[in-house]
């Protein structure tokens, strides 16, 4: 699946920040979930005056990180100055027995490998600037077969530092 324009916005000569483009993200999370249950893989990246938000939807791993690579190239070529992504993922909790024996293996714990009383489906927000500054939120999403997923209460991570493939873009290569 290609990824595709979803919205421009363009605001005052002083632009937006990262936190109020984190802002405008969770926003429209919660509106677009309470509508639909979901949410699309999207990324709002801002340059100067303007938001370009861009929806990367992908059906398979490798398509997913490619996505990601052209965001990267997207931020490196437009001097973007900040971005937040959109998604929804699995998240789990393992034990320290369980990574070192995956560790031993020379395998990875993936969660959405996990049994389903094993993991949690959760929508994300996190948003990065070049300057490294970085916001982290997610809610916990309650699946309801045949009704609309509910999304629960807004949690706000204080972490020192934020770390996986769609995170910090502008650290990897992407200034």
């Amino acid at each position: 699946m290609k990824p595709s324009l979803y919205d421009l916005n363009t605001f005052t000569p002083e632009g937006v920040d990262r936190a109020k483009l984190h802002e405008m993200a969770i926003d429209f999370a919660v509106t677009r979930f309470a509508l639909k249950g979901e949410v699309p893989f999207l990324w709002l990246i801002a340059r100067y005056s303007q938001v370009a938000w861009i929806e990367t939807p992908w059906e398979s791993e490798q398509e997913k990180y490619q996505h990601v690579a052209v965001i990267a190239d997207i931020l490196r070529h437009s001097n973007a100055h900040a971005y937040a992504q959109i998604s929804e993922a699995w998240v789990t909790r393992v034990t320290a027995e369980e990574e070192a024996a995956a560790e031993a293996a020379g395998k990875r714990i993936v969660p959405r490998e996990m049994p389903a009383n094993r993991r949690d489906d959760v929508l994300f927000v996190n948003s990065c600037d070049r300057s490294g500054d970085f916001g982290f939120s997610r809610f916990l999403v309650t699946a309801r077969p045949g009704k609309l997923n509910l999304l629960g209460p807004r949690v706000d991570e204080n972490l020192d530092k934020l770390d996986g493939a769609m995170t910090n873009l502008f650290a990897r290569g992407a200034t």
